[in-house]
């Protein structure tokens, strides 16, 4: 498998690309070109700390070529737990490349590990949703239903739900496909569950006295 993998995958690295403020995204792209730089270079240990750096911050393109890395142990020890982590960061990001190298990690990953991965990204997605990113909770629902080993589909259709409602794309499409799996029951439970979700969501706190649902959503 490790042949297999370090063959099949290789190092994709993805050109930096612009988002946000220009001075964002300068910073940005900057430091993802001195990444890659350093990998050409052959000073690994420097590139990965640098995607590591990145992926931390939320770049998806550095998230899947840290995954990468650590799939091939270059610059850093392999561990196909955490590269099957920062894959699905990437993959739930939106990165294409990361979908097959998620599959190709997985073949081999045991219950047991999925289910630490699912744990670690629920947590750092509640995170998320908790500063208000309200595109982390149709990651969270995925998370639910695609990574654990055995789905939580009614967390999952709740938080699906509630992205939904506020207007994270593709939500609605995603919370329509899983309804269709489920049963009368089940539904109205997620549906339920949904509603305290939405009312915490808009609900105002002492950090966030006189914003409304609206504006978090637009966060």
């Amino acid at each position: 498998m490790h042949k297999t993998l370090t063959t099949r995958i290789g190092l994709t690295l993805v050109a930096a690309w612009m988002a946000g403020g220009a001075l964002a995204a300068a910073h940005n792209d900057a430091q993802f070109a001195e990444a890659v730089a350093a990998y050409k270079a052959g000073n690994k240990i420097i590139a990965v700390s640098a995607f590591r750096d990145l992926a931390a911050d939320g770049n998806p393109e550095a998230q899947h070529n840290l995954a990468i890395l650590l799939v091939k142990g270059e610059g850093v020890p392999r561990n196909d737990r955490e590269a099957l982590y920062w894959a699905w960061r990437a993959r739930l990001s939106g990165v294409k490349q990361s979908v097959g190298l998620v599959q190709l990690l997985e073949l081999e990953t045991a219950e047991d590990t999925m289910e630490l991965v699912a744990t670690k990204l629920e947590k750092d997605l509640m995170l998320r949703i908790q500063d208000g990113d309200a595109a982390s909770m149709l990651a969270l629902g995925r998370v639910k239903n695609e990574v654990r080993p055995e789905p939580d589909q009614i967390g999952a259709l709740a938080w699906m739900t509630v992205a939904a409602a506020v207007n994270v794309e593709h939500a609605g499409l995603l919370r329509d496909a899983l309804t269709l799996e489920m049963g009368v029951e089940d539904r109205q439970e997620a549906q339920d569950m949904a509603a305290k979700l939405f009312d915490n969501w808009c609900a105002r706190d002492g950090q966030d006295e006189g914003v409304s649902c609206a504006t978090r959503a637009s966060r």
